[in-house]
């Protein structure tokens, strides 16, 4: 009896065996399939050929910056007059203006700026004689302290008898973050102050935005051949940074679209993988950087989780709470999220405490939150805090660790740091991103901020004087 059970189990793990043989065989086969489309394409003229991407400035907002001036500038090298900004304001920004209006515009690039002792650069600066547009461009970098509200404030100091226009151009339609509004708010496309009197425009727009602009700008030009190629190449170079350029064969975008089934099972046993293949299959994957492509891929997978995360917590909170983001949405260190009310705001170093998710290492890696403070006048320690209501939400908390910044927190338990089956937790995200969020985050931080909301209000009201 004991030996036919060892001989079943024999060979269940040699079925598994021949089964995950069989899979890595199907990868190769995909792979190399991949290869051969790939190489039909550049057989019929397709190529990668960009100068963004070949001088590194894909991501180079200064550039970026400098390229979209030079087109909204009436006097600008192409030539064409108003042209360009005429097709800006008209298709992006949704307002006409008249010609004559528009050949008075003065554009400037990393406009200098100074209020209250605070020096800093607009990205782009359009100046009609009865309007400014502030044009902050954000590809990947965080907002600096103070951005938006000293260049609406300087601007206001400088030129006070024109109506001033923030336009935020970043890749996902993001707001400012609370640090670099400074105390303003945006409502109904609006920037008001903490009198609720308005000062400024407020329109949010995307590289998708820039994208339709140049393509507009390439049919009025498309007998021009030197222009018609100039907008051609950043038109490549916008749809690789949005990574939705499809007329080369992406070899992620070819994983995921088309064959996003086997995923999970490659994510978990990659290495292994690498070990079976044959040498064609393994020339392939050094010529391809399939190692940079998987990591890509888990990463874009864990953008989702962050991505979900995000609106989960907007849809429960917003109404009652502000919810802002510096870089969290990106993937950065120690940029986080934070979870507040209007009560609870930083007022004279007093200290002020927010629920807050942040990463430990780049890349959406290594997830915690907790109860953050803004300053260290609130004492992190048991033996040091006066306060009967920090202790207690302590207390109530022993799992959580304390730290200069966070009164208490703690890593999310399904963390990403390689201590989980990695091929597993990808395959939940595959599945479901949705019961992914709840199961592992979502739900036990809603929790965290139900239970401790009552005690920080009454800290705020009582304590904080």
């Amino acid at each position: 009896m004991e030996s036919n059970k060892i001989e079943n189990l024999c060979k269940i793990l040699k079925d598994y065996e021949k089964e995950k043989e069989y899979f890595f065989e199907k990868v190769c086969k995909i792979l190399k399939n991949f290869s051969i489309k790939k190489r039909r394409k550049q057989l019929r003229g397709f190529n990668e050929f960009n100068f963004f991407k070949i001088l590194g400035l894909l991501s180079d907002e200064v550039k970026h910056s400098r390229i979209i001036a030079e087109f909204l500038n009436p006097y600008g090298c192409h030539f064409q007059e108003t042209l360009f900004l005429e097709n800006f304001f008209e298709q992006i920004l949704k307002v006409n203006i008249n010609i004559e209006e528009l050949k008075k515009i003065k554009v400037f690039v990393e406009k200098h700026i100074e209020y209250d002792g605070n020096e800093g650069r607009i990205d782009i600066l359009l100046e009609s004689e009865t309007d400014v547009y502030i044009i902050e461009n954000k590809i990947y970098a965080s907002d600096g302290y103070n951005q938006i509200y000293k260049y609406v404030y300087s601007l206001k100091k400088e030129i006070p008898n024109k109506n001033i226009n923030v336009i935020y151009l970043t890749l996902d339609k993001r707001d400012p973050s609370e640090k670099s509004l400074n105390g303003l708010k945006i409502k109904n496309n609006v920037l008001i102050d903490k009198h609720n009197k308005p000062i400024a425009s407020f329109v949010n727009i995307t590289y998708s935005d820039i994208l339709k602009w140049m393509k507009f700008n390439l049919e009025e030009v498309k007998n021009i051949s030197n222009l018609k190629e100039a907008i051609s190449q950043y038109i490549f170079a916008i749809e690789d940074l949005l990574n939705i350029r499809e007329e080369t064969m992406n070899l992620k975008d070819y994983l995921m679209k088309n064959h996003q089934y086997i995923l999970g099972d490659l994510l978990e046993n990659y290495n292994e993988f690498k070990s079976k293949i044959d040498k064609e299959c393994l020339e392939f994957i050094k010529k391809e950087n399939l190692d940079e492509v998987i990591e890509n891929i888990k990463i874009d997978l864990r953008k989702k989780v962050v991505l979900k995360l995000y609106e989960k917590l907007k849809e429960t909170f917003s109404a009652k709470y502000n919810i802002n983001q510096d870089g969290f949405l990106n993937g950065e260190k120690w940029s986080p999220l934070l979870i507040y009310k209007d009560n609870w705001k930083y007022d004279n170093n007093k200290g002020k405490l927010s629920f807050a998710i942040e990463f430990g290492q780049y890349n959406y890696n290594l997830m915690y939150y907790g109860i953050a403070k803004y300053s260290e006048n609130i004492p992190y320690s048991n033996q040091n805090i006066n306060s009967n209501i920090l202790k207690n939400i302590i207390d109530t908390n022993k799992e959580f660790k304390t730290s200069n910044y966070y009164l208490i927190w703690k890593e999310i338990p399904y963390e990403w740091k390689g201590k989980i089956d990695r091929g597993v937790y990808y395959k939940e995200i595959l599945k479901d991103v949705d019961l992914f969020v709840d199961k592992y985050y979502f739900n036990e931080i809603k929790e965290f901020v139900e239970k401790n909301e009552d005690k920080i209000d009454e800290y705020i009201k009582n304590e904080i004087k």
